[in-house]
């Protein structure tokens, strides 16, 4: 019978083991077993057998007894085992050595334990508490940098010590530690947190667990938009925030979208919201005074967030209501967008990933346009219709004779020329490669990043590349002191020339042939405005852009609970644009540069404490933010050829220069406390203030304040614990925040030797005069914003619903306002007394809705209404211009007339208010005021560019080594006026073409209302401008993107030597659902030059989406 030494050592307490070892230590040196014994020869049958059983052998056959702890050995493990007259001491180190197991002889004793230094191959698989393999879970040693990570099955492979800890993690589950024994082997199941809101949320200079948060956030991870490849960021959000609203402007490359999060809060500007990356705040937009530019009050530069590989992104974070954002104060009326790029992880193993992605890009759609055929026979329609109206019409003239009405052939060319196909490519390649390198030792992480993006554009004569390099790193130098930061350099050249729009196709004849037969270009009448491809050769636009962020950070834990930090961050923004022109005998190149450069140094003091039920959070913090904006710009006329474009010493004349700098500095203190009582009641209270030295002397300084609060009542006591409903909790927040994204400086006088209707000449000397009057009462406007909201989780949280509604009213809108005339000005800046509200709901619904071992697929939809409203209007938004802001209306209201149908006869003409100009065969216009006579004050708000509700579903389907995702964007109520419709209202000329659906719903003789008048080349412009006949309602079903991925089996990937391999394919802007008649419903305009809040509601029929289909490749080693 074999005694065991587990009473000394099942303590496990230092002295136990301590007691231990001495006593062996006292048996192996007083007690030594005899020679003799050792050489005691043994016959063992061969067999199998297991520990136990050999333990029992060798005691029966010897008088040694066997010590071990029960523990450390496997006495149940079998192994074959033979000896004919074999010495004990041979049996025991041919048969220990195979089982990693060491022995002492003491005295009759055999005393055996585990090589405790030994190393073994430890293999595994780690799965949830589903049964569903877990892909990416870290499995390291405890106390050192070894580890590893599962594969797509779930299965690992690592090498350990006998006695080591292995750590088991993966994100939204518990860890697990487990002992390394002799065993081979070690299966884990990783148990899910409670919810998924136990998962961290970043937040304005922070971080919180998610289901702590008492204000309006929403999250996402980059993988769940970055699925199509796409240059910019903003332009992937659409359909995945709720409340957020995105616009493709237009899909040129590097362009980028106007975001709105919760409406439009400002009349200057597009109220895009403030971009934080890394700390680093990003500004989209810059607004300039309005002579700014030789009075186009706007700089021309490139989209900043282009620069930004979307395949460095980690996280995105939307800070939407006032107690969320207001820690960024003066910046975030109009929201926040946390951007947070990828870092390694500590103790990783360097891992590097590469990503190559083809593309083949197509237009979105094109348009249904008269073939030559088709616009012969429009043309002698419309020549007819025009000549009854005027006799001596000249372009009607040319195409029928008057006199005879016989039809001039020769008007007409031989061509069928379909110009949508000789503009544009049939398919525009796009390569994108990227490879990164991350990991970390036990006190450091790194990753490190190349991209480069080749893209072929739409249009003929377009090419784009652009380059990036990233590097994050973060260093723990001592128990209390750590350090990180980043670096990022991109750069990207567009080159193109004025080939940009479709609309240039609704100006070109498509009976002219491209080419004469000697190859070169048909021209009418020697134009080159006539022929479209003249562009190619003589119109050249270059853009470049380069932009330079480093960012540092120091970190010193005072104390347990009480961090110090302090972050640095720099950033330089160079854009330069060049547009060349030589078409006919005129040619000019215009430049705009600029250099936007901004620093900024924060200073963070954060202490957290948790007692008994008790957690608390304190933030106190001040920023220091330093802007320099410096532009420059002319242009230049008189080259003697394209040849010589780029030696701007050859052209004749300079007609227009322009240079501005500016700079400015915000100060800031903030402070935020946090409290969370049981994870029941939490509340959080924040204050920031501003100081700007954009404003007045007098209004420099603002203060930020917000208050939320949330309950979650499941977690009390009267709350009776069920399966359908997890958590419920209850939130309410108000705060004000503000926006500062104004011109610098407006609260001064400005001089300037250029302005409209004043001679600052005398003779040859040119003078100067002042521009404007100065306020130094000039301060911010401010936003205050109300918001109820709740979070729900159900079945074991499977199902999440978070619900919001806000309201917010924007207030102090700075504006012209009338000043008496003896101070020489008619108008000064003003903050004025106009408001503007936003008030909406929001609704967002999550779910595992299959949640198998062999399918899983997750589904989320998200839905979001707004009413925009101009509450109070107090001034102009333009100097000497009364533009339309009325009271009562939206802020992307359509004005115009409304179209009751066509006047089809005189009497009808006879019988209506007095419409001036009226013809048979024209649109027929309510008089809205019944004064009997159709003028200006007969306008109406005929339609909303602002859309009643939009949102997404967005769909991930797992199954075996598949993944499919379906993402489905969606917007409904939005109305807009196509740019191509005017023409038809008014007048056509003789290179007007238009689409068979404009043709077949014009007006002609014997029909009965149309959407469209009569055509003619003579109808005069008067009150034929916007009208109901021609705004269009925009709302849209469109199929964002598909994607379907097949990750390569691990079997496969061992022989490789690869830790994980994919190939995918994504089809983009698939198909899209609408009754919108231009390409696209979505479209503004192809340039953001003129943009501004008011003129969204027009589609210029600009640069055309894409329709996209790519396939690529993602390899791990």
């Amino acid at each position: 019978m074999k005694k065991k030494v587990m009473s000394l050592y099942r303590g496990k307490s230092l002295w136990h083991k301590l007691k231990f070892l001495l006593i062996i230590f006292l048996i192996t040196t007083i007690a030594r077993a005899s020679p003799n014994t050792l050489l005691l020869q043994i016959n063992i049958d061969s067999g199998h057998m297991n520990l136990h059983q050999f333990f029992d052998l060798i005691e029966k056959k010897t008088d040694f007894t066997f010590f071990f702890e029960n523990s450390e050995l496997d006495l149940k493990k079998t192994f074959t085992i033979s000896a004919q007259k074999a010495s004990l001491h041979t049996i025991l180190e041919q048969l220990f050595r195979k089982l990693s197991l060491t022995y002492h002889f003491a005295n009759k004793k055999i005393i055996v334990q585990p090589q405790e230094q030994s190393s073994i191959t430890i293999t595994g698989n780690v799965r949830n508490d589903k049964g569903i393999a877990l892909h990416g879970a870290t499995i390291s040693i405890k106390g050192t940098t070894k580890g590893v990570s599962t594969d797509q099955e779930g299965s690992y492979r690592i090498k350990a010590a006998i006695g080591d800890v292995l750590v088991y993690s993966f994100l939204g589950h518990y860890n697990q530690e487990q002992k390394v024994s002799i065993s081979k082997q070690i299966n884990i199941t990783l148990h899910q947190q409670n919810t998924s809101l136990d998962e961290v949320t970043l937040i304005g200079y922070g971080k919180q667990k998610t289901k702590d948060i008492a204000s309006a956030i929403s999250s996402i991870k980059a993988e769940e938009v970055i699925t199509s490849n796409s240059n910019s960021i903003d332009r992937l959000l659409g359909g995945h925030i709720p409340g957020l609203y995105a616009i493709q402007m237009s899909g040129s490359p590097g362009a980028g979208a106007i975001v709105n999060i919760r409406g439009r809060t400002s009349f200057k500007g597009m109220n895009q919201p403030l971009y934080i990356i890394d700390g680093i705040p990003i500004v989209v937009e810059d607004n300039f005074p309005e002579f700014f530019n030789n009075g186009l009050g706007a700089l021309r530069k490139t989209n900043p967030l282009e620069l930004i590989a979307p395949s460095d992104i980690a996280t995105i974070e939307v800070l939407k209501d006032a107690a969320a954002a207001s820690i960024y104060g003066s910046r975030a009326a109009n929201g926040v967008l946390l951007i947070t790029t990828k870092r390694g992880k500590k103790k990783q193993k360097p891992m590097i990933n590469f990503r190559y992605t083809f593309t083949n890009n197509q237009p979105i759609a094109k348009h249904q346009l008269l073939t030559a055929k088709e616009y012969k026979e429009m043309m002698i329609t419309t020549a007819k219709s025009s000549l009854k109206i005027d006799p001596n019409d000249p372009i009607a003239t040319l195409i029928i004779d008057p006199l005879d009405n016989t039809v001039n052939n020769d008007f007409f060319f031989n061509g069928d020329t379909n110009w949508q196909n000789e503009i544009s490519r049939k398919n525009a390649s796009l390569h994108t490669t990227t490879v990164d390198i991350s990991g970390g030792g036990n006190k450091t992480n790194y990753y490190f990043s190349l991209g480069n993006t080749s893209q072929k554009g739409i249009f003929l004569g377009e090419e784009y590349d652009k380059y990036s390099v990233r590097t994050n790193f973060d260093a723990v130098i001592s128990k209390h002191l750590t350090t990180g930061g980043g670096i990022s350099y991109q750069t990207s050249d567009l080159n193109n020339n004025n080939l940009q729009s479709l609309d240039i196709t609704f100006q070109t004849r498509p009976d002219m042939p491209v080419r004469n037969e000697d190859g070169t270009l048909f021209l009418i009448n020697n134009d080159d405005w006539s022929n479209p491809l003249t562009n190619l050769d003589k119109t050249i636009n270059i853009q470049k852009a380069l932009n330079f962020s480093t960012n540092t950070y120091l970190s010193y834990n005072v104390f347990r609970n009480l961090t110090l930090k302090t972050t640095f961050s720099s950033t330089i923004a160079d854009s330069q644009l060049s547009n060349y022109y030589g078409q006919n005998s005129y040619s000019y190149r215009t430049d705009d540069n600029s250099r936007v450069f901004n620093q900024t140094w924060e200073n963070t003091l954060s202490f957290n404490k948790k007692l008994s039920l008790h957690q608390a959070d304190i933030l106190l913090g001040t920023t220091f933010d330093f802007r320099r904006i410096e532009a420059n710009g002319a242009t230049y006329s008189g080259f003697p050829s394209p040849a010589f474009y780029n030696v701007i010493s050859l052209a004749d004349n300079i007609t227009r220069t322009f240079e501005h700098i500016t700079e400015s500095r915000l100060h800031s203190y903030f402070a935020r406390l946090q409290y969370n009582y049981d994870s029941r009641y939490y509340i959080s209270a924040t204050n920031r203030i501003d100081g700007y030295s954009k404003f007045g002397k007098n209004k420099q300084w603002a203060s930020f304040p917000s208050v939320a609060l949330a309950w979650t009542p499941t977690n009390e006591a009267f709350f009776t614990k069920n399966n359908m409903i997890n958590t419920i909790k209850l939130r309410f927040s108000i705060g004000r925040t503000g926006k500062a994204n104004l011109p610098d400086f407006i609260n001064q006088q400005f001089y300037s030797a250029t302005i409209s209707n004043i001679f600052t000449n005398i003779h040859d000397i040119t003078g100067i005069a002042l521009t404007n009057l100065s306020n130094t009462n000039i301060g911010w406007e401010n936003t205050n914003e109300i918001n109820y909201g709740v979070d729900v989780s159900m079945l074991q949280n499977r199902i999440l619903l978070t619900a919001d509604y806000f309201n917010k009213t924007s207030e102090g809108m700075i504006m012209y306002q009338k000043i008496l005339p003896s101070t020489g000005f008619p108008y000064q800046l003003k903050n004025s007394q106009s408001t503007v509200s936003n008030k909406g709901l929001e609704i967002a619904i999550s779910a595992d809705v299959i949640s198998s071992k062999a399918i899983q697929w997750n589904s989320s939809f998200n839905i979001s209404s707004l009413k925009n409203t101009i509450e109070n209007v107090d001034g102009s938004l333009y100097a000497g211009l009364s533009y339309r802001i009325n009271k009562g209306i939206s802020m992307g209201a359509i004005t115009g007339f409304v179209s009751e149908g066509i006047f089809k006869s005189q009497k009808e003409i006879n019988e209506h208010a007095l419409q001036p100009g009226a013809q048979i065969g024209d649109l027929k216009f309510q008089d809205t005021n019944n004064d009997g006579q159709i003028t200006f004050e007969d306008l109406q708000i005929i339609g909303d560019n602002i859309p009643s509700f939009f949102g997404g579903w967005n769909n991930t389907v797992r199954f075996g080594n598949f993944e499919l995702g379906v993402n489905l964007q969606y917007s409904f109520g939005a109305m807009k006026e196509w740019a191509p419709s005017e023409t038809i209202v008014s007048s056509l000329d003789t290179k007007t073409n238009i689409t068979r659906e404009m043709y077949q719903n014009s007006w002609s003789s014997g029909k009965g209302d149309t959407k469209y008048p009569q055509l003619r080349f003579n109808r005069p412009r008067g009150l034929n401008t916007a009208s109901s006949a021609i705004i269009e309602n925009a709302s849209f079903i469109r199929l964002k993107n598909i994607s379907f991925t097949y990750h390569l089996p691990v079997s496969f990937l061992k022989k490789l030597s690869l830790s994980n391999a994919y190939i995918f394919t994504s089809a983009t802007n698939l198909f899209t659902i609408s009754p919108y008649p231009g390409i696209d419903p979505e479209g503004v305009n192809s340039s953001n030059l003129f943009m501004n809040t008011f003129n969204t509601t027009r589609d210029f029929n600009g640069y055309p989406l894409s329709r996209s289909f790519n396939w690529g490749i993602l390899i791990s080693i």
